[in-house]
């Protein structure tokens, strides 16, 4: 039995080695750019799971919130060694961490029907609980039907929305 390739079968082996190379270099690289993109996110939200663990009694995580209103601020909710869910909402800078048990304001979908019944031809883009203001609010992201992103700020303590931004 003889083991030679013919010249054509050696060019299609060549072309199909190649693909192969440059398909893994481009999923490696791929992966690279993506896990160095998201390495800032990745730290916040460990370093604000540390300080909500130390302030705010939290064993396990079970959301972290982003939000950039007028400074960046961080918010984990978890539970604590009392089986509450607690939010803990802390400012970029790490001072003035304020704690909240999830019972004492309103949840995400208290918010989303908040900002539906005053704006109802609008549909709910994103939700995030954080700080505005130095206040405990939760951010309903919009989309009007002509693709505007309309920003809410509804207040966590009693559901009143005290901030709008529409049309951006």
């Amino acid at each position: 039995m003889s083991t030679h390739l013919s010249k054509k079968e050696k060019r299609i082996t060549i072309v199909l080695f190649s693909l192969i190379v440059v398909l893994l270099v481009t999923i490696a690289g791929t992966a690279i750019i993506y896990l160095q993109a998201t390495q800032p996110m990745r730290q916040a939200k460990k370093e604000a799971t540390e300080l909500a663990q130390k302030y705010g009694n939290i064993e396990t995580v079970d959301q972290f919130y982003r939000l950039s209103k007028n400074g960046t601020s961080y918010t984990v909710v978890g539970e604590n060694k009392q089986n509450q869910t607690i939010a803990v909402f802390i400012p970029k800078d790490g001072t003035n961490i304020k704690v909240r048990e999830m019972q004492s304001g309103i949840d995400q979908n208290e918010a989303k029907s908040v900002v539906l019944q005053a704006h109802a031809d609008q549909n709910v883009y994103k939700e995030n609980l954080g700080m505005l203001n130095d206040q405990p609010v939760w951010e309903v992201i919009t989309k009007s039907k002509d693709g505007a992103l309309n920003y809410y700020y509804v207040s966590f303590s009693d559901g009143k929305i005290i901030k709008e931004q529409q049309n951006i």
